[in-house]
């Protein structure tokens, strides 16, 4: 009996999917009805519809996976099953994005990834950079700091995308790696730091490439900051066009501490 009643809810819910997506696809072409200071609550409700949506798919393909519905079709991979079955994924590398995720977070460790996906919390290629992201520092961590580690790569995913996860390896070596990670990773970033020979384009314009540490970066982001403001002009207002210039000496030495930046000047 209960057996029944979950299939019955299941029909019902179902048939309540396709009738939402077809009143969405008729509010779409209303448009015009809504008021122009509602358009971004409508735009947030549809934000919150399509996340919630996104997620389904991760569970709905989590649960074809433990049932053996994928190993039993003809779709040869869970990632061939899921671009059959949701042709928006079939192009890329949605499927396979969806699929890995499913297949990583079978790991008891990393139930609150999957949660988080399934809620449409975190989107799945944030997901993914959070699961490749602690594999990579998991082995490099103390013991005791991993889960901590975990969430907040999970928070930085779900606020900031994949680019937020990946710029916390550094902060999260700092505070928990094991002795001799996080300076591990600074002597590395030494060893790669340089300048380029310039390149010249057919108007005698100079293209440096310019590799820094992050302590090279810091000395040459505080540098160029204040000079980096618009310069005022005769009326006293701000100069849109006036630029300032920074000199580095082609050699990595140099690169690792850069020298001071020559003072503004105006161009044309």
């Amino acid at each position: 009996m209960e057996t029944t009643a979950s299939t019955g809810d299941s029909a019902t819910r179902r048939a309540e999917i396709r009738a939402a997506t077809r009143t969405v696809s008729e509010l779409v072409a209303s448009l015009w009805q809504v008021q122009g200071g509602e358009l971004g609550t409508l735009l947030g409700e549809l934000d919150a519809l399509a996340a919630v949506a996104c997620g389904a798919r991760v569970a709905v393909v989590g649960e074809a996976e433990s049932r053996g519905e994928i190993s039993a079709s003809q779709a040869g991979s869970t990632a061939g099953w899921v671009a059959e079955h949701a042709p928006t994924l079939a192009a890329g590398s949605g499927a396979g994005q969806v699929a890995r995720l499913v297949r990583e977070c079978t790991r008891p460790d990393l139930s609150t990834v999957r949660a988080a996906a399934i809620t449409g919390a975190v989107s799945v290629p944030a997901a993914l950079t959070v699961v490749t992201e602690y594999a990579r520092l998991k082995p490099r961590l103390r013991e005791e700091a991993a889960p901590t580690v975990l969430k907040g790569l999970l928070d930085m995913g779900i606020a900031d995308g994949p680019k937020g996860v990946r710029s916390l390896r550094p902060a999260l070596l700092a505070a928990h790696g094991a002795d001799g990670e996080f300076q591990a990773d600074a002597d590395t970033a030494e060893r790669l730091v340089s300048l380029s020979r310039p390149s010249t384009d057919e108007l005698g314009a100079l293209t440096y490439q310019l590799i820094l540490d992050p302590a090279g970066a810091a000395a040459l982001e505080a540098a160029i900051g204040p000079l980096s403001a618009p310069v005022p002009g005769p009326d006293g207002e701000r100069d849109p066009v006036a630029l300032s210039c920074v000199v580095v000496r082609p050699s990595s030495r140099y690169a690792a501490a850069p020298p001071a930046p020559a003072t503004g000047h105006r161009l044309g």
